[in-house]
């Protein structure tokens, strides 16, 4: 036994034809203007995520340096880092951004940045911290980093014939 089943479908006149296809086309813009922001809005938050990564691996950079340096002095435009066992580190502010001049390179570490204002000494004075303005859009932000305080050679002797004079007797 076969059974029939009769459907009829019915036909859409040209006109509803019409109508569904600028709904579709009406649908379909909203969609992809939708996209279009949603695209613009993550490029915008990836860019910002971008600079202050760039940021903080130059705050970062300049920490070891200072970190490095057994003593700091400040020139006029510049402040000089003394890393023992290599040639003296500068580092300048040009249009705003920290640059860092070690030998023949340069290398941008922080932007927009400026010094703070110091008094006004002649010639190169030493300094024990190292000081920067950092200013973000809304904000400034005054960094400072010290250079760590290592005893010099004749310390450094003294303090060593101090603990051999109460040292233990090793068997």
């Amino acid at each position: 036994m076969r059974r029939i089943i009769d459907i009829r479908l019915h036909a859409s006149t040209l006109a509803e034809l019409l109508v569904l296809m600028i709904v579709a086309g009406v649908v379909f813009l909203a969609v992809m203007d939708g996209l279009g922001v949603a695209r613009r809005y993550f490029d915008r938050v990836a860019d910002r995520i971008g600079s202050g990564q760039a940021q903080y691996e130059g705050y970062c950079r300049i920490e070891s340096l200072a970190g490095r340096a057994d003593s700091m002095t400040r020139e006029a435009d510049a402040v000089a880092l003394w890393i023992p066992g290599e040639d003296p580190i500068r580092l300048t502010i040009c249009d705003s951004a920290l640059i860092v001049v070690t030998g023949n390179l340069r290398d941008t570490l922080l932007h927009p940045v400026a010094w703070p204002a110091y008094d006004e000494a002649s010639g190169t004075v030493r300094i024990d911290t190292l000081a920067f303005v950092l200013r973000e859009k809304d904000r400034t932000l005054t960094l400072r980093m010290a250079t760590p305080q290592r005893p010099n050679e004749r310390q450094r002797a003294l303090l060593t014939e101090q603990e051999n004079e109460y040292r233990y007797e090793e068997e």
